[in-house]
Order: C-alpha cells, then structure tokens, then sequence
C-alpha cells in the first residue's frame, strides 16, 4: 500500500530543487528545435501533451544519470515530483520566477562548493560545511515556499482574467489541439 508521508517526504522533495535548475536549462534548448526536420517540428509545435511527455523523458533521463543507486520506481516518483514543480514554476508570476531562477543557481554553486569541500574532506571544514548545509535548506525552504506562494498569485490573477473561461487543464497542459 503506498504510504503518503514517504511519497511526500518533505526533504526528498528539497534534495532535488537543484534539478529543476537544470530541468529548466534544458527546456531552454528548445530554441534549437529549428535543427530538427520539419515534420518533427510540426508534430512538437502543436501538441501540448507530446511536449510534457518530452518533459517528463529529459527529466528521468537525467536523475538516472545523477542518481545511479535509486530504484527506477523512485527515480519515478522523483520525476513526478520535478515535473510538478516544473508545472509550478513556469505557471508562475514573472518577477517570483525571476528571482527563483537566481536562487537556484545560487543554490546549484552553492551545492557543489559544498562537495567541493567534502571531497577535500578536512576538519577545519567541518564547521563551514555545517553552516553551509544550514543555507542550503534554507534555500530550499525557499525557493519551495515562493514556488507554492508564486503560482497561487499566478492562479489567482488567470482566475480573474479568464473569468468563466478559465480552467486548469489549459492552466497546466496549454490549450487542446484544434
């Protein structure tokens, strides 16, 4: 029976904030779809669930990379969880993504200064890793709760500008195929 509380493990969740950052640079590289053939491009262009499907695929591809030793079953659950988060920043108000984006880079150096130090492994680093671990999760913390914050403002003003027209699959998946 699948237990809630360790699907939403709340620091599970924080341990991959970094892979959103990269999850969004890769979704950046749509700017070089125009290399594809033109039929591939027509396929993409219009339908919306082909894409998050696209989405889906580059971020289990690239926690199977990163984490070698999960389960597929969790690197699953991982994936589901980027990919909600995903959804969640770019459904988002522009200055809240703006600054996210600022914090995950910093918090992605901040990462690897911090295995920079556990590899070198000395005891003068003991007190500068504990710290820094300290300011990582409060950077998760963070860019959680303004993820959260960010896109309940962002529905919120889509309510009032759709009015009755609004609904959440065009929130989430873009607007059905005509």
């Amino acid at each position: 029976m699948l237990d809630i509380n360790k699907i939403l493990d709340i620091n599970k969740i924080l341990d991959i904030t970094p892979l959103l950052f990269v999850v969004n640079l890769s979704i950046l590289t749509n700017f070089i779809g125009d290399t594809m053939s033109f039929k591939t491009q027509e396929l993409f262009k219009n339908n919306m669930l082909l894409k998050h499907l696209i989405i889906v695929l580059v971020i289990y591809s690239t926690i199977s990379v990163l984490y070698e030793e999960l389960s597929p079953f969790e690197r699953i659950k991982k994936t589901i969880i980027i990919w909600i988060m995903y959804l969640l920043l770019v459904k988002n108000t522009l200055r809240i993504v703006g600054i996210l984006v600022i914090l995950m880079f910093l918090q992605f150096i901040l990462e690897d200064y911090i295995k920079y130090l556990k590899r070198n492994n000395k005891k003068e680093n003991v007190d500068k890793l504990n710290k820094l671990n300290k300011l990582n999760r409060l950077l998760e913390y963070l860019i959680l709760i303004l993820l959260v914050v960010g896109h309940i403002i962002y529905i919120s003003k889509q309510k009032n500008q759709f009015k009755s027209n609004f609904n959440y699959y065009d929130l989430y998946l873009g607007k059905k195929n005509t």
